[in-house]
């Protein structure tokens, strides 16, 4: 295949080109140009040179000034790649912290501090990135414990925060990180801990530290907010400020943070889950939360009658809606928005000034939950 894949040969997906013969000037430059096309998931090309070509020799034919740059002697590197390790390990530090530390203490230092966290992600990538550079040369094999130690405290603070940051590392160090994690009993397939899930207090309760176990808590119940704030947005709006006022109250009181914690995380799977006879079902409540949060002090008897008219404008909003593309239809949309409004007046409960957000508040709720819906 002497010379017949160089000059006009272009497959994007090429990324190595194996070398076993003497290669210069313009046959040179077409092969190491084979590997060079961008294709996606490809970063970079690789020349495996077995013949043992003197680039300098091979390109001399060409003004300096035009190969200037050209290639680098990968050794240069090695202080980049030393740097970045040194970086991110003088982080845990200066915290009076290393990595071989009781990871959960590293977690721990980062709860409510998300510029802490930004930081350690970013010089966890710039150290895996250099890895990257020089994997599976033996330069690179010095760091690699610490970048697996690295990677598995990753995966915990990712488990914890989910602060829904890119990948760090590239795929052949993602390998062998995820290899480390799952040789310490970790099972990458188990997502973080749901609040909803039956198993929640038993997952939560094997984290050792009794601060892990409120930092978990806490930020999987934001997660939660943050996931289904649209969905009812005055259920959410009042969970978050029950969950602030916590923090704000018992201060550095773990023990206490993470019983209460854990306490608001039964009553939301319980509303969430289970059905009373006294209150409105989930398909109806947050139209109910969305009328009663507009009065101010409603009395037992108004709540009763919202919760009533709460369904029968639910069944009236879809039945007005359930055709496919109506929310696309902007005066259909203006109608119903217009019909809302006229049912809430009729209701004589709500005074004029609130008709208009509320009638428009209703609609956008009735939009959300016909998407969640699959329509």
């Amino acid at each position: 295949m002497n010379n017949k894949l160089l000059v006009g040969f272009d497959a994007p997906l090429e990324q190595v080109l194996y070398v076993d013969r003497s290669l210069v000037e313009h046959d040179l430059l077409q092969a190491i140009a084979r590997t060079n096309r961008t294709a996606e998931g490809k970063d970079y090309g690789l020349i495996v040179d077995y013949y043992g070509i003197d680039i300098a020799a091979a390109m001399s034919v060409y003004d300096q000034k035009d190969v200037d740059g050209a290639w680098f002697d990968i050794q240069e590197e090695l202080p980049k790649l030393d740097e970045a390790h040194r970086r991110v390990i003088n982080f845990w530090q200066e915290r009076n912290l290393n990595i071989d530390d009781d990871k959960e203490a590293c977690v721990n230092i980062l709860n409510h501090d998300e510029r802490s966290r930004a930081e350690f992600y970013q010089l966890l990538r710039e150290f895996l990135q250099a890895m990257d550079a020089f994997l599976p040369r033996p330069q690179a094999l010095h760091y690699l414990e610490d970048a697996k130690k690295l990677g598995e405290l990753k995966k915990l603070v990712d488990d914890i925060f989910r602060d829904e940051r890119p990948e760090d590392a590239k795929e052949k160090v993602q390998a062998l990180i995820d290899q480390h994690i799952q040789s310490q009993g970790i099972n990458l397939k188990v997502s973080p801990v749901n609040i909803l899930d039956l198993d929640f207090e038993q997952r939560v309760q094997q984290r050792r530290s009794v601060q892990t176990r409120a930092a978990e808590m806490e930020h999987a119940i934001r997660y939660h907010i943050r996931t289904h704030l649209d969905d009812d947005p005055v259920y959410y709006r009042n969970l978050s400020d029950k969950l602030e006022e916590i923090l704000q109250r018992l201060g550095a009181d773990w023990n206490a943070i993470a019983t209460e914690f854990l306490n608001l995380a039964q009553k939301v799977r319980a509303e969430q889950t289970e059905v009373s006879e006294n209150q409105p079902s989930a398909r109806i409540r947050p139209f109910f939360n969305a009328l009663i949060d507009a009065l101010d002090s409603p009395t037992p008897e108004i709540s009763t009658q919202l919760q009533t008219f709460s369904t029968e404008l639910v069944d009236y909003i879809y039945n007005q809606s359930y055709v496919i593309g109506f929310w696309n239809d902007l005066v259909a949309r203006e109608n119903l928005c217009k019909n809302i409004w006229l049912k809430l007046e009729d209701l004589n409960v709500f005074p004029d000034s609130k008709l208009d957000g509320l009638a428009d508040q209703i609609t956008q709720l009735a939009e959300r939950h016909d998407a969640n819906r699959g329509r």
